[in-house]
C-alpha cells in the first residue's frame, strides 16, 4: 500500500489513542511493514463486510462456549473472550524474540509448580512468604508430592501481553492450565 494510497483510505479517519503503540501504523500513520498486506486486504472488505465479521466471531466464541466468568462482575454469566477480527501481525524477529521469552517463562513457572508441590525450597528460603502460596485458594495441599508425567504441571498456558509506548513487550498475566 503506498503512502498516497492510504491517506485516502478507509483508515484516513482512524486515530490511535496517544501515547499508546500502534501495531498497524508507524508514528508517521503509515502501514507498518508487517501489516501493510493485511490492511490492503482488510480495507478492501469495506467496514460492513468487518463488522459483520466481528460479529459472527462473537457469536462463534460464544456458542463454542468460549467465555470466561468475572467474579467482580455483579451481573454474573459468561463473556467472550475479547476478539478482534483485524489480526496483529508481528515481524520474524520480533516474534522470536517473544517465542524465547514465553518459552522460558512457562519453563519458569513450572520450575516454580514443581518446586511449591515438592521440596519447597522456594518458601523455606523465604523468597515467597508461606502464606500466600499455602493459603492461596489456587494451591491444592493434596496435590503435595504427586509427579505428573515429564514433570509438566502446567500444559496450557495463556499468557497476555502488551507492548508499551516503545513497542516492547510486556507480560500482563499468567493463566494456566
Amino acid at each position: 500500500m503506498s503512502v498516497a494510497d492510504f491517506a485516502a483510505s478507509s483508515f484516513a479517519s482512524y486515530h490511535p489513542p496517544p501515547s499508546t503503540f500502534d501495531e498497524a501504523l508507524t508514528a508517521e500513520r503509515q502501514p507498518r511493514e508487517c501489516m501493510a498486506r493485511a490492511l490492503q486486504l482488510i480495507e478492501g472488505m469495506g467496514e460492513s463486510s468487518l463488522r459483520t465479521r466481528q460479529r459472527l466471531a462473537s457469536r462463534a466464541l460464544l456458542t463454542g462456549g468460549i467465555t470466561f466468568s468475572v467474579n467482580s462482575d455483579r451481573k454474573g454469566g459468561e463473556r467472550i473472550f475479547p476478539f478482534d477480527i483485524i489480526p496483529r501481525i508481528i515481524d520474524a524477529a520480533s516474534w522470536r524474540h517473544v517465542q524465547r521469552g514465553l518459552i522460558q517463562r512457562v519453563q519458569a513457572l513450572n520450575a516454580f509448580l514443581q518446586d511449591i508441590y515438592g521440596p519447597q525450597r522456594i518458601l523455606a528460603e523465604g523468597a515467597i512468604p508461606r502464606e500466600l502460596v499455602l493459603q492461596s485458594k489456587g494451591y491444592l495441599p493434596t496435590a503435595r508430592e504427586f509427579k505428573p508425567a515429564g514433570g509438566v504441571y502446567a500444559h496450557v498456558g495463556g499468557i497476555d501481553l502488551l507492548r508499551d509506548t516503545a513497542g516492547n513487550f510486556l507480560v500482563l498475566e499468567d493463566n494456566l492450565r
